[in-house]
């Protein structure tokens, strides 16, 4: 996502910090107020659990936060910025956690300010799936297998880009690593065991076609009942992983 400068932000990325800040900070007052500055009021009303979990002091007051900073805020940088500026939450981040601090605030303005994003392709993956692990960690898989599958689509329509080869823009991932395999000439080199090195890439190919399904049907994507666990996402998350760093070292 960009500001209005033009300026690429990535807002998943800083979610699990915010989730600690509101968590620590906000009370049923501060929640209200963000809803009527965000025009969220009613979602933050209607959920289920949020504020009755919050007034208990409940242990599924955490994934709470989550669930609402996931609808409010990842995604939505004018909604970034008015938590962001908060007084409480700025000085929570700046208190706990230094280096996030200093990418989304510069002195003492509270506007975030980022530099525009100059990652490759591959690089955006990588970060990608370090922002996958935090958020297994922190209880949310579901969060992670759509910022994974999304971020390797990416990348495989860049690959496909950098050696001309064609494809359309709503071709899946399996299609487009089918494309580069079969149009690359770095998959034409022979090696040693080809046949054996064959069957493995076919069950990659199985394993694209495998994170497409838990895309649509075990994420956040679109609405699922039946949402991934934290091992099965973590299964998932090394795949993309793997195919990642073939494709990668085949290529360079």
């Amino acid at each position: 996502m960009f500001d209005e400068n033009d300026n690429y932000i990535d807002i998943t990325s800083f979610i699990p910090v915010l989730q600690k800040a509101v968590t620590a900070t906000f009370k049923k007052g501060e929640w209200k107020e963000f809803g009527y500055e965000t025009g969220c009021l009613s979602y933050i009303e209607d959920h289920h659990r949020l504020l009755q979990s919050l007034h208990w002091g409940d242990d599924d007051y955490e994934g709470c936060v989550y669930d609402a900073l996931e609808h409010i805020v990842d995604g939505n940088y004018e909604n970034f910025r008015i938590l962001t500026r908060k007084e409480n939450i700025k000085r929570w981040i700046k208190r706990n956690n230094s280096e996030i601090y200093n990418q989304i605030y510069e002195d003492s303005v509270y506007v975030p300010t980022f530099k525009p994003s100059k990652l490759s392709p591959k690089e955006v993956v990588k970060k990608a799936l370090a922002d996958a692990e935090s958020f297994i960690s922190a209880g949310k898989p579901e969060s992670a297998v759509d910022r994974v599958h999304t971020a390797l689509h990416g990348y495989l329509q860049a690959v496909c880009e950098e050696y001309s080869v064609a494809y359309q823009p709503d071709d899946n991932i399996t299609r487009l690593y089918k494309l580069i395999r079969n149009n690359v000439t770095a998959f034409d080199n022979a090696t040693t065991q080809a046949d054996e090195i064959k069957k493995i890439m076919n069950s990659l190919a199985s394993c694209v076609d495998a994170l497409n399904t838990l895309r649509n049907h075990a994420s956040i994507a679109h609405p699922n009942d039946g949402l991934l666990g934290s091992a099965e996402a973590t299964l998932a998350i090394n795949a993309a992983s793997t195919l990642l760093y073939y494709i990668d070292g085949k290529l360079h």
